[in-house]
């Protein structure tokens, strides 16, 4: 494929992109807005800023921040073995120079001030910002220092940070990867390289790195010690890596200038290459290997950029420049720059980076971008299409009408269900609240359940009974009569009260049963109808009891009276008898000279004497008889005063409430009723409605939605052949 093709359908896939964005404000969008927004946006970034990712593997000391200052023409990375970097930096190219810390917990404003303070005692020129979630803080520097930098990922990567510079340890625990924007013409603008930190070995390498970064990468650069390039603890990691991520992997036999010629062979005949080879035998086919001294590569950007002297260079003892070489350096007209050329050629760097840029931009660019978009388009534009081809397959779909009409008729039919099947419920109800027999099962009514629990037996077991044995125990009658019978008047209140409180559980309880037979039989129908309640528990109040007394006074008086009556007579008898009797006449007469003997005298005395004694006697008889009879008087007392409150008032209240509460039962099992039966017309409103919708737009629909899902399909069938003529020319390859 030819760098114009590629340009085209790069192109193609960025005009693409716009047309999916702009279908999201298409009425007929179904989706989340917000959401596909944010991916078609994405996926526009990824095409426009096209990072193709290196990730950089090794050991430590092997090299792996040399080689990026190289590819860099400078020193922005710590590559001194104790400062071996701790984090995952990604370096790439921006506008200015610029580094991320990308946190996995906030961050406080605490951390980002002392930060700030070693920047300053640094002299560094940077301003530091924290994002509004405190999960980034991003440093802009002022100018592209690499020095800058350097000393910024001293303090912040480098195995030797906790220790020279504790005050920024809580912020190094919180982040474990870091961004960096260079710019700098060193660097493609599709190219991240990403930097790891180092290992015992390779096998080794975190498992944020195996399980992130390497599968998301498109080229991994795994640079090996020249000494140990066939260690065996590689094996599984590196077999991981190619088969399993499916990664192409470069392997960098780095510090190529401490090997003799004669060790340098990238086709594995001898040397390391060849211990190399014999260790990734049946893992990866002809790989690619490359001799390089990062070292010289970096010195060789500094001597042309004029950024050290050969002096300086001379002091360096990992540099070697033969004596016959140094000498034909002095005599040349520019030394520096002669110089420059000799190590940049002695590194083998060149080769590297041409076959990397070849790589990623000839064999794997397009499926690692613009294939990788166009895959997008492709199941994006039919994601999209999806809902409409569903929505005009059910406005074409005439069955669709029929399943509408099915389902009225079903409703129809439903709703007259409910309506015979409710009534039978409310004809059910009034029998056995009426009274009735129903399914075999004789219903008293409400009005007769009242009827059973007050009979007189009933009445006289509970109240008139305990009354009576309660009075006859111990010293109850004499206190009552002592208080003017109000102990008496309370104990019957107490007995009114606990009878009714125990008739009004009876009577609820009747009641309940009736109404939930009548609740569950609804409920079967209706489902609401289950929590269909009445009026609530039914209460009679309990008149008030007037004051019991025994009323003895009248009696005292009836026995004076008699008796009273009765000696009058006796001792006007005895009068007269002793009329006739001479000596009682003689002694009369002696005794009381100046009373007359007549008839008349002694029958007056008599009577008088009679009636006095008869009085006594009558109030002697009376008294010794009074408590029996006082008994007597309160029990009929009591039982007037019994059904007095019951009969009338009680039976009366109870009769009245459940009369209401059946009212009120009945009235809400119709409500229900009638609420289901309503939902049940509504229902069927709506069906009617939306198949006179159907038929009137369908038409019109059809219209709207076969030009756009066309358009989707356009979309998706460009991008597909994109995707396809990729796989082919990698299959071609492979091949």
């Amino acid at each position: 494929m030819s760098i114009e093709q590629h340009a085209e359908r790069r192109n193609w896939a960025f005009e693409a992109l716009d047309s999916l964005q702009h279908f999201t404000d298409d009425p007929d969008f179904e989706g989340m807005v917000d959401h596909e927004l944010a991916g078609i946006e994405g996926k526009r970034t990824e095409l426009r800023d096209g990072k193709y990712r290196v990730v950089f593997l090794g050991a430590f000391n092997v090299g792996k921040s040399t080689m990026i200052n190289a590819l860099l023409g400078d020193e922005y990375l710590p590559t001194v073995l104790e400062e071996c970097t701790t984090k995952i930096t990604h370096v790439m190219r921006g506008e200015r120079m610029r580094a991320a810390l990308r946190l996995h917990t906030p961050c406080s404003d605490e951390e980002v001030a002392g930060l700030r303070d070693l920047l300053a005692a640094f002299g560094i020129g940077a301003e530091v910002a924290c994002s509004e979630g405190h999960d980034e803080v991003a440093l802009e520097y002022e100018e592209c220092n690499p020095r800058a930098l350097l000393n910024t990922l001293r303090a912040l990567v480098t195995m030797n940070a906790t220790d020279d510079f504790p005050q920024l340890d809580s912020l190094r625990h919180k982040f474990d990867e870091l961004i960096v924007q260079l710019p700098n013409d060193n660097i493609a603008e599709d190219i991240a390289l990403v930097d790891s930190p180092g290992a015992h070995t390779i096998s080794d390498t975190s498992t944020r790195i195996t399980q992130d970064i390497i599968p998301n990468c498109h080229l991994v650069i795994c640079l090996l010690d020249s000494q140990n390039a066939g260690n065996e603890q590689n094996r599984e990691f590196i077999e991981g890596v190619v088969k399993h991520k499916h990664r192409k992997v470069f392997f960098v036999l780095n510090k190529s200038d401490q090997l003799s010629p004669h060790e340098i062979d990238p086709m594995g005949r001898r040397g390391p290459a060849k211990d190399l080879i014999r260790s990734l035998q049946g893992i990866v086919q002809n790989p690619e290997i490359f001799f390089i001294s990062s070292l010289y590569a970096l010195v060789a950007t500094h001597l042309e950029a004029e950024h050290v002297g050969l002096e300086e260079v001379d002091k360096n003892a990992k540099i070697r420049i033969p004596y016959q070489v140094r000498r034909a350096i002095d005599d040349s007209e520019n030394p520096s720059q002669d110089a420059a050329q000799y190590l940049m050629e002695r590194s083998n760097f060149n080769a590297l980076q041409d076959r990397l840029l070849d790589y990623l931009y000839t064999e794997n660019r397009e499926g690692a971008i613009v294939e990788s978009i166009c895959s997008f388009i492709d199941a994006t534009a039919y994601r999209y299409a999806r809902p409409l081809e569903t929505k005009l397959e059910l406005t074409r779909n005439v069955p669709r009408l029929d399943d509408l009409r099915r389902h009225r008729e079903q409703l129809s039919l439903t709703l007259q269900r409910y309506k015979a099947q409710g009534q039978r419920v409310l004809d059910e109800f009034d029998t056995m609240s009426n009274g009735g027999n129903l399914g075999g099962t004789d219903f008293p009514g409400y009005k007769t359940i009242v009827e059973n629990h007050m009979t007189k037996d009933a009445i006289e077991g509970a109240i008139l009974k305990p009354l009576r044995d309660w009075l006859n125990a111990g010293e109850n009658m004499k206190n009552a009569k002592k208080e003017d019978f109000q102990p008496l008047t309370k104990e019957l209140e107490s007995r009114i009260d606990a009878y009714i409180t125990s008739l009004q559980q009876k009577v609820n309880a009747e009641v309940e049963e009736v109404e939930g037979r009548a609740r569950a039989r609804a409920a079967q129908i209706v489902p609401d109808a289950a929590n269909v309640a009445g009026r609530g528990s039914i209460d009679a109040t309990r008149a008030s009891i007037v004051a019991v007394d025994a009323g003895m006074g009248s009696s005292y008086a009836l026995f004076g009276f008699i008796g009273l009556v009765l000696g009058a007579g006796a001792g006007a008898g005895l009068g007269y008898a002793a009329l006739q009797s001479p000596p009682i006449v003689d002694m009369v007469t002696t005794s009381l000279p100046d009373v007359p003997v007549t008839l008349q005298t002694f029958l007056a005395a008599g009577g008088v004497a009679g009636a006095v004694l008869g009085l006594i006697l009558g109030l002697i008889a009376r008294t010794f008889g009074s408590d029996e009879a006082r008994k007597a008087k309160l029990n009929q007392r009591i039982g007037e005063r019994v059904e007095a409150v019951l009969q009338k008032a009680t039976k009366e209240q109870l009769t009245q409430a459940l009369d209401n509460r059946r009212g009120t039962f009945r009235l809400a099992l119709q409500g229900a009723i009638d609420k289901a039966t309503a939902g049940l017309n509504e229902q069927i409103s709506k069906i009617l409605a939306e198949e006179e919708a159907i038929k009137k737009e369908q038409e019109a629909i059809i219209a709207r939605l076969e030009p756009k899902i066309n358009s989707l399909h356009e979309l998706g069938d460009k991008a597909r052949e994109i995707v396809s003529s990729g796989l082919s020319r990698k299959d071609a390859e492979v091949a």
